[in-house]
């Protein structure tokens, strides 16, 4: 765990049940102590288990609810604890508008920029705004030039999409508790564009229920001949 479930200074991690939770909070923090380090901002989608945790050692000074909507921060995305998921903060969604003044390819490279997707989840949305950015690489365009008026309206309706990415959803628990199969599935394609890849989990428990998640994704836009790069000031 603490190879594979740490970011920096951040763990992600879970467990199948609340006590291998407990158990995994109790050799963590007492390993840290060993160091003099006091792991902080514990946070989870169970109650019991942030009932054994100090409130000065939570993340937030309060009890965190199931029915909590407003959900936490974690690597740049928003966990919703009530339902166990992540989404893309809406804050990234809902701050660019088509009525701004004229864009510019420097703030088509900035707003494609802002969009964070661990684990390539959002790729197959993003790689259409890194298409047209590569349009503005084969027209020549400078930095601050205005975009023309038929480039302004494709990125004008491409801006109407994006707060759509807030209304994805992406489940944390992707395996049912004690499946007795599962199997990986991987799809890929490619076009003139762009290319991709995506690999599903599909898990079936031992009531034959099954489940079938997304576990990750990439798209890369085509690379184009005899294209040069100017370097940005």
């Amino acid at each position: 765990m603490l190879n594979n479930d740490f970011y920096v200074d951040d763990l992600l991690s879970g467990t199948s049940t609340i006590e291998d939770a407990l158990n995994v909070q109790k050799e963590l923090s007492a390993l840290f102590q060993t160091a003099g380090l006091t792991l902080r901002k514990w946070a989870s989608n169970h109650i019991t288990f942030l009932d054994t945790i100090p409130l000065e050692l939570q993340e937030t000074q309060s009890k965190l609810s199931p029915d909590n909507e407003d959900g936490l921060t974690t690597l740049g995305l928003l966990w919703n604890t009530k339902d166990d998921h992540l989404q893309v903060k809406s804050s990234l969604t809902q701050m660019h508008s088509t009525d701004s003044p004229a864009s510019t390819k420097r703030k088509v490279l900035a707003i494609t920029a802002s969009i964070f997707y661990p684990l390539g989840l959002l790729s197959p949305a993003i790689v259409a705004y890194k298409i047209f950015l590569q349009k503005l690489w084969q027209d020549k365009l400078q930095w601050d030039e205005p975009l023309s008026s038929h480039l302004q309206q494709e990125w004008n309706q491409l801006l109407q999409t994006i707060p759509t990415l807030s209304t994805l959803r992406i489940n944390m628990k992707v395996i049912y508790l004690n499946s007795i199969n599962i199997q990986i599935h991987v799809f890929c394609d490619s076009s003139k564009q762009a290319y991709g890849a995506c690999l599903y989990i599909r898990s079936t428990d031992s009531n034959n229920k099954t489940s079938c998640e997304l576990l990750c994704s990439t798209s890369k836009v085509a690379l184009l001949k005899q294209l040069t790069i100017p370097r940005l000031e």
